[in-house]
């Protein structure tokens, strides 16, 4: 997935800021390229669009979306004791399953194995957004009850991946992940990247999330925490102007 940002406004607010302070440019576009790449990590699901509250990604989101997996996932995979040969008649005779209080269906597969499950719940899976769609059960498959529970504990240690693509941009940036706990950080820095860009005319940081899949509203997601930093910058900016008018109207009145 690529989104591709209209960030004229924000750079804007980078170079008044850095005239107003007397900075280096390239030295606010890094600081704030840091404070975007941690705000992003925070607000990539299963974190919330808005961000925590707390300032930092935490574990309801953990749980958010350990129920998401293991939801899409359940809702592919009917479970029955029965022995396999007689499961296959069933299959054959068009039988139509139930999975809780859901709509019977015809299921025309079974999945004896951890491999089997994986294979068929991959290929179920929205390639953009890795979300599961039940299609008239065509892309279900009969299971043990025991095996899709070891699936699902699989598939649950995976949360935090999507967070993870991010590391990278925030280790080079030096943006502080004391926040950011360890089921993010425990899939590492493998799945991103990050470019620097440092011309005369022109300075950029690009940062890369490798991973697959991405939310349908990532971009808005992106576009809210480019807004974000703009605004900061600008309260910013604009509690220094406040400050340095205050000074010079009390050196007045001396």
């Amino acid at each position: 997935m690529t989104i591709d940002i209209n960030t004229r406004s924000l750079e804007i607010a980078i170079f008044d800021f850095a005239a107003l302070v007397k900075k280096d440019v390239r030295d606010i576009v890094n600081q704030q390229a840091g404070m975007f790449v941690g705000n992003v990590i925070d607000i990539t699901p299963p974190g919330s669009r808005s961000g925590s509250s707390s300032g930092g990604i935490g574990n309801e989101a953990k749980k958010r979306g350990e129920s998401s997996m293991e939801a899409d996932i359940r809702k592919l995979f009917p479970t029955t004791k029965m022995n396999e040969v007689k499961v296959q008649k069933l299959i054959d005779s068009k039988f139509n399953w139930k999975r809780g209080n859901e709509t019977k269906r015809i299921v025309t597969q079974t999945a004896w194995s951890v491999d089997d499950l994986r294979r068929i719940h991959l290929a179920a899976r929205n390639p953009n957004t890795g979300r599961t769609k039940v299609s008239g059960g065509g892309n279900m498959a009969i299971t043990r009850k025991a095996l899709l529970n070891q699936y699902v504990k699989e598939a649950k240690a995976k949360v935090g991946e999507l967070n993870a693509g991010w590391l990278k941009g925030a280790y080079a940036l030096k943006t502080s992940t004391r926040s950011t706990p360890a089921w993010i950080t425990r899939h590492g820095d493998r799945n991103g990247s990050i470019d620097f860009l440092n011309r005369p005319d022109f300075i950029g940081v690009t940062i890369f999330n490798t991973n697959a899949y991405f939310p349908l509203d990532m971009e808005s997601r992106i576009m809210s925490t480019i807004a974000r930093r703009e605004n900061a910058l600008k309260k910013a900016s604009d509690a220094i102007l406040a400050r340095r008018a205050q000074q010079a109207s009390d050196r007045m009145r001396v």
